[in-house]
């Protein structure tokens, strides 16, 4: 039995990190307007896009892979901002549902890539930096 107890103990630690407390979608709208939104879990909360670079938090970031070119910035609703002792200055995050918003280029056709790097915390802590990545197809 003892031999055993490591693996046990890596099998239900892993899963504690690998779950994830936000579910993302991507589309694109009838505009060609690439809508990324995320649904997150109630006291849990990711990081703005435009962090304090002096505050410690990874921010969420956005990359559209287009053939010969990449977008890396999307509006972004309002959010919240607050001081956070743990980073030692002011962070931006949201909380239960955001969009993101890309306009894509008139050209844009095909198929191309989305790839979304974000950090989810909650007031005990933060897991590790997660990627969703879509293809999407216009």
């Amino acid at each position: 039995m003892m031999k055993f107890m490591p693996f046990l103990f890596l099998l239900t630690s892993s899963q504690l990190f690998s779950q994830s407390h936000v579910e993302w979608d991507a589309t694109v709208d009838d505009c060609n307007v690439l809508v990324v939104s995320a649904e997150i879990d109630e006291g849990w909360h990711i990081y703005s896009q435009f962090q304090n670079e002096d505050a410690g938090p990874i921010p969420t970031e956005i990359t559209v892979e287009l053939d010969d070119r990449e977008i890396n910035i999307a509006a972004e609703p309002v959010c919240t901002v607050k001081y956070d002792e743990n980073y030692g200055g002011e962070v931006r995050y949201f909380e239960g549902e955001v969009i993101f918003r890309v306009a894509l280029p008139d050209d844009v056709e095909g198929d191309f890539n989305v790839r979304v790097v974000f950090m989810t915390c909650n007031e005990e802590g933060c897991l590790p930096p997660e990627m969703k990545e879509f293809k999407l197809s216009i």
